[in-house]
């Protein structure tokens, strides 16, 4: 599985983004890591949630009040990538 599917699944299936947390489990920099994710929002792959200060406005509902985690959801075109290319 290339590094852009397994970071777009871990996505998909946590909605929130511990960089160095996420950086350790796919044995990439963290600095490296925030880049292809920058990318992947740049080229519409994914989105990233802006939930304010009111976790009611949250879509995910996670209760995280913090500017240290990410929260982003695949575009149709994030999922429609990992779908054709899951074979890796």
């Amino acid at each position: 599985m290339n590094k852009m599917r397994k970071i777009l699944s871990i996505i998909s299936e946590e909605n929130t983004v511990n960089t160095d947390a996420l950086s350790k489990k796919l044995d990439m920099g963290t600095s490296t890591l925030k880049a292809v994710i920058d990318f992947m929002v740049h080229q519409g792959y994914l989105e990233e949630i802006d939930c304010g200060r009111d976790c009611n406005a949250c879509p995910v509902k996670c209760n995280v009040l913090s500017s240290e985690v990410k929260m982003y959801k695949l575009t149709e075109k994030g999922m429609k990538y990992t779908e054709l290319n899951q074979g890796g």
